[in-house]
C-alpha cells in the first residue's frame, strides 16, 4: 500500500503549531468539540444503517459511510495534533466496523455494482489504515486492504464493464465514484494487479466531468452537487500530486476558476442556487484549492462561513481537513474585490452584488 496518501504522521504531528494561531485557534476548538461528541455518541455500524432502510430512509448506507469517513479522518487529526488514545481508540473502532459491513453498496442502488457509498467507504478505509498503519496488526492492515478490494475496487471494475451509467455521465456520481475508487486503485497499485486497472480507468471517466466543467467553472447541478463532485476529486488529485507527482487533474480546465463558483451564489452564506441540494459547500476539503491555486477570496469564504454552524457527530470532515489543507500564512482580505456581476455563460447563470 502507498502510504502518505494526504498527509503522513510527521505533517500530522506538525499542525500543533498552528493551534494558537487565528483562524486555526477556533477551527480546533470545534475539531475538539466535536470528536468530544462523538466519544458520546454510538459507533457506526452497519445493524443501524439497515434498520434506518427498513424504515423507509433514502440513501442510509451513503450517510453512514460518509460519516465514519468524517469521524476517522477527525479523531486521528485531532489525535496527532494532542495524543489522545480515546481519539484513536474510536477511530479504530470506527475502520473495523466499516470494513465488516456486508456490502459498501448502499441497498437503494442494490442493483449497481458500485454506487456513492463504495466511493465514500473507499477513502474512509484507507486514508483511515493509512493513519492508523502503526496501531494496528499486520493481519488487521489486511482485513482493510482485503475490504477494499472485494468491496470496492473489483466492484467498480464490474460496473465499468457492464457500462454503469456513472462512468460516462457528467454529473457528480461521475466525479464522486470515479475519483474515490480511483484513489483507492491508485494507493493498492502495488498491491493487486486490478487495482491499478482501477486508477487507469477512473481518470477516463473523469474526462466526462472535465468536458462539462468548462473554463468558468460553473456547475449546472447546483452549489450543493458541485462540493461533493469537487471535494472527491480534490481528494484524488491531492493524493496523485503526493503519491505520484501528478498534478494534470489539477491543472485541467475549469479548476483554477471553479472556486469561485460558490462565493458568487451563497450570498451571507445561504444557498442560492438551482438544483435539489441546497447545502452550502463549506468543506475543509476545498482549501487545497486555495494551497493550489492561491485562491484568497475562497479562503475568506470559508473562514467567514465554514465554522459558525451547530457541531454535528454525522457527515464528512471540516475542521480536520481544514486544519491540514489551509494555508497556515495567508493574508487574506476583510473585503475581496468579488465581481459586482458574475455570469457564467456555460450554464446560463448569473449573479449580481446588492450594493
Amino acid at each position: 500500500m502507498r502510504r502518505a496518501i494526504l498527509a503522513d504522521s510527521e505533517e500530522l504531528r506538525a499542525l500543533s503549531r498552528r493551534v494558537s494561531k487565528p483562524p486555526f485557534d477556533r477551527i480546533y476548538e470545534r475539531l475538539q468539540k466535536r470528536c468530544s461528541m462523538i466519544l458520546e455518541s454510538s459507533p457506526i455500524t452497519e445493524d443501524q444503517w439497515q434498520t434506518l432502510w427498513s424504515r423507509g430512509t433514502w440513501g442510509a448506507a451513503v450517510t453512514a459511510a460518509r460519516t465514519a469517513q468524517g469521524r476517522m479522518l477527525d479523531l486521528l487529526i485531532a489525535h496527532h495534533i494532542d495524543r489522545n488514545v480515546a481519539y484513536r481508540d474510536r477511530a479504530i473502532e470506527e475502520l473495523r466496523n466499516l470494513v465488516s459491513w456486508s456490502t459498501w453498496v448502499d441497498p437503494c442502488h442494490n442493483h449497481m455494482p458500485a454506487d456513492l457509498c463504495t466511493a465514500e467507504a473507499a477513502v474512509a478505509a484507507l486514508v483511515g489504515l493509512d493513519w492508523l498503519w502503526d496501531d494496528l496488526s499486520e493481519a488487521e492492515r489486511q482485513v482493510v486492504l482485503k475490504a477494499v478490494r472485494e468491496k470496492a475496487i473489483k466492484p467498480y471494475l464490474r460496473g465499468v464493464r457492464q457500462k454503469a451509467w456513472w462512468y460516462n455521465c457528467y454529473h457528480n456520481w461521475n466525479a464522486v465514484i470515479n475519483s474515490g475508487c480511483g484513489l483507492a486503485g491508485m494507493v493498492l497499485s502495488d498491491e493487486f494487479p486490478e487495482a491499478a486497472e482501477a486508477h487507469k480507468l477512473a481518470l477516463a471517466g473523469l474526462d466526462e466531468f472535465y468536458n462539462a466543467l468548462g473554463k468558468e467553472g460553473g456547475w449546472d447541478e447546483g452549489i450543493g452537487y458541485w462540493g461533493y463532485a469537487i471535494r472527491y476529486l480534490l481528494l484524488l488529485a491531492e493524493a496523485s500530486n503526493r503519491l505520484g507527482d501528478d498534478q494534470r487533474l489539477l491543472h485541467r480546465r475549469g479548476m483554477d476558476t471553479t472556486g469561485l463558483f460558490p462565493i458568487y451564489f451563497t450570498p451571507n452564506g445561504q444557498a442560492a442556487s438551482f438544483g435539489d441540494n441546497s447545502a452550502v459547500p463549506l468543506h475543509g476539503t476545498l482549501y487545497l484549492m486555495v494551497k493550489h491555486f492561491g485562491m484568497k477570496e475562497l479562503a475568506w469564504w470559508l473562514d467567514t462561513y465554514a465554522f459558525h454552524n451547530d457541531i454535528r457527530t454525522s457527515d464528512w470532515s471540516t475542521a480536520g481537513l481544514a486544519m491540514l489543507f489551509r494555508p497556515a500564512d495567508l493574508e487574506i482580505p476583510a473585503d475581496p474585490k468579488l465581481d459586482v456581476v458574475r455570469v457564467i455563460r456555460q450554464i446560463g447563470w448569473a449573479a449580481m452584488a446588492d450594493r
